[in-house]
């Protein structure tokens, strides 16, 4: 370098500051790209006025002649001013102060840590000299590159026959000591080597009995019941006895005229008819199609499941959920999600039966042609049903209840019907707790 270029670059004119200080230099091509920008986007500046390119040519030629010329205004009017505001962060006494203490810090840990150029005190296995953890025996990460070069001759060795075959992994590291490991965003603790380590201490204590403790299960938690991340199972399967008991049978057949039918709702979510390319619109006027069916022969009590959260049903429904789907408001417009994503996320779903309840009891066309013979009592996230009959609509406070689970509500609703006198009494659901009761 010559001598002249090498004296400015040790003076460190070699890069640009926008601001004064020691770590604000950057690169001469980094400093105008950050400085057309910075002007472009400014008040004056030409992206809030045109595009054209003729203008954008004379004002990007023209702006470093202008901004010299604001530097030299600048420094003249300033020239016998003193303006402490200006002064960098890095020179200021707050900053200083902070930094003598990170130092300090530093300094400290430093001593508190192994010291690596001291092997009389260095253990015998692989350690992290900041937090003096010791390795797993397993751990091998110090003859990485003995065990790669023997891994690499035994690949080419193995050539052409295995040159598609797998790599394997050989070099153990300190994550084999971890206490979990992270999938997706749950980690996952090994409980059986917890409870081991437990039985272990308890084991040396005289307090405690340990053939006592040896007669029960060697888990933490029953397996049967419970996962190895310790959450419950819950079966996603139905029972097998409702399958089992179930008979059909002709409406022509049954003794008794049906007169009222307690519905599900949640249920009948999944059987409704799913219009292709459809609007969530069309899926809700389906719905009401299916209950105006019903309507035509006998009265309807709808129930749906309500959603408080913090109860013990949220942590059941939390576990069902196998779907996970990006937070967003449906709306009657909006077109027809997957059922995975309207009916396998609990928010999704509490949105469509907020709709749903809400289509039932605004809509007056639907009122007067379906409610002028039978009524229809909805019961959705509001504590009181509400009835609709001949296009009057009432809040049923006799039968307002505050229990989450749509099998206990249907309850409630057949004690109704039956004080109602009706002799025929047709439930749908799904679930095998409400068909043994």
């Amino acid at each position: 370098m010559p001598e002249i270029a090498q004296e400015k670059f040790l003076k460190g004119e070699h890069v640009m500051r926008h601001v004064p200080g020691v770590w604000n230099a950057i690169w001469s091509d980094m400093f105008i790209e950050t400085t057309f920008m910075r002007y472009g986007h400014d008040e004056k500046g030409i992206i809030s006025s045109t595009l054209k390119p003729e203008t954008v040519k004379v004002w990007s030629l023209s702006l470093h002649i202008c901004s010299r010329l604001e530097e030299d205004l600048r420094e003249m009017s300033s020239a016998n001013l003193v303006d402490t505001n200006e002064q960098h962060k890095e020179e200021k006494r707050g900053r200083i102060n902070a930094d003598a203490k990170d130092k300090a810090s530093i300094l400290r840990k430093l001593t508190e840590c192994i010291d690596p150029l001291d092997p009389s005190k260095h253990p015998h296995s692989l350690v992290t000299i900041v937090t003096r953890t010791i390795a797993h025996p397993s751990a091998n990460v110090d003859q990485a590159i003995d065990i790669g070069k023997t891994q690499m001759n035994e690949i080419e060795n193995s050539w052409p026959d295995n040159f598609h075959g797998s790599i394997s992994k050989k070099v153990e590291t300190q994550v084999v000591s971890r206490k979990h490991i992270r999938v997706a965003y749950t980690k996952v603790y090994d409980i059986n080597l917890i409870y081991s380590r437990v039985i272990g201490l308890q084991a040396s204590s005289m307090e405690i009995d340990f053939k006592h403790i040896l007669n029960h299960a060697l888990a933490p938690v029953p397996t049967a019941m419970f996962t190895e991340t310790g959450e419950l199972k819950i079966g996603n399967t139905k029972s097998v006895l409702k399958n089992q008991l179930k008979v059909e049978v002709s409406e022509r057949h049954i003794r008794s005229q049906i007169t009222c039918s307690v519905i599900d709702g949640s249920a009948v979510l999944y059987v409704i008819h799913r219009p292709l390319n459809g609007k969530i619109r069309d899926y809700i006027d389906n719905f009401k199609s299916y209950i105006r069916q019903i309507l035509d022969k006998c009265d309807v009590y709808l129930v749906f499941d309500r959603y408080i959260e913090f109860s013990t049903k949220s942590v059941a429904r939390s576990g069902r959920q196998s779907y996970v789907s990006r937070e967003y408001k449906l709306t009657d417009d909006m077109v027809l999600p997957t059922q995975n994503v309207m009916l396998g996320v609990t928010e999704k779903k509490q949105q469509l039966i907020s709709l749903i309840c809400n289509a039932s009891c605004t809509d007056k066309e639907f009122h007067q042609l379906c409610t002028h013979i039978h009524k229809l009592v909805v019961t959705g996230d509001h504590d009181p049903p509400t009835e609709k009959y001949k296009g009057v609509i009432i809040n049923r406070a006799d039968l307002k209840t505050t229990h989450e689970e749509a099998d206990v509500i249907m309850i409630r609703q057949i004690v109704d019907a039956v004080e109602a006198e009706h002799t025929g009494i047709s439930v749908v659901a799904d679930d095998t707790d409400v068909f043994v009761v």
